[in-house]
């Protein structure tokens, strides 16, 4: 065999590499979205034309927005996001 070289162990303060963490994908039920949408949408329409409430604003600058963005077929996390906190 060899010489009797000696094998020395070394410990360092530096340190290791960071582990790079996969992204985890999150899974968005279409589905559901749609479904709030239809939910929220028919609630705003339901109290529409009340005396002293009026959502116009509300239907004609975000519902109609969002509605327009899902009808041209926009599937993103930002229009899910947008669906998902209407109220």
């Amino acid at each position: 065999m060899g010489e009797g070289k000696d094998l020395k162990v070394v410990e360092t303060d530096a340190p290791s590499k960071p582990v790079k963490k996969k992204k985890t994908e999150r899974v968005l039920d279409w589905g559901e979205a749609e479904e709030h949408l239809h939910e929220v949408e028919q609630r705003y329409l339901d109290v529409m034309g009340l005396p002293g409430v009026n959502v116009s604003f509300f239907f004609l600058h975000v519902l109609t927005r969002i509605r327009g963005r899902w009808n041209a077929g926009v599937r993103d996390e930002e229009l899910f996001d947008e669906i998902m906190a209407l109220e």
